[in-house]
């Protein structure tokens, strides 16, 4: 299992994920910055359990993107500037 992208089930779409707890102080922290950026899901952990085992999550914030060349993430704090570059 693990990380196997889920692109193709998605209709080609891009996903962009932000996977995140309301226990996570450091989620709550991002969580604000994350909103304005467009079309990315945030994700509970608590909530979405599956997304979890299928992705592998174990650490948030975690920052994701599965597209055509496969997925893509970042774990942590980070600026604004990082997060929305990587989204790009």
């Amino acid at each position: 299992m693990g990380r196997d992208s889920r692109y193709a089930d998605n209709g080609g779409e891009r996903m962009k994920y932000m996977f995140t707890a309301k226990w996570c102080n450091q989620c709550q922290i991002m969580k604000p910055m994350i909103e304005k950026i467009k079309d990315i899901k945030i994700i509970d952990i608590d909530e979405r359990p599956e997304l979890v085992k299928k992705y592998t999550i174990m650490s948030l914030p975690t920052f994701l993107i599965d597209d055509e060349s496969g997925i893509r993430f970042k774990t942590g704090v980070f600026p604004s500037k990082i997060i929305e570059d990587f989204y790009e």
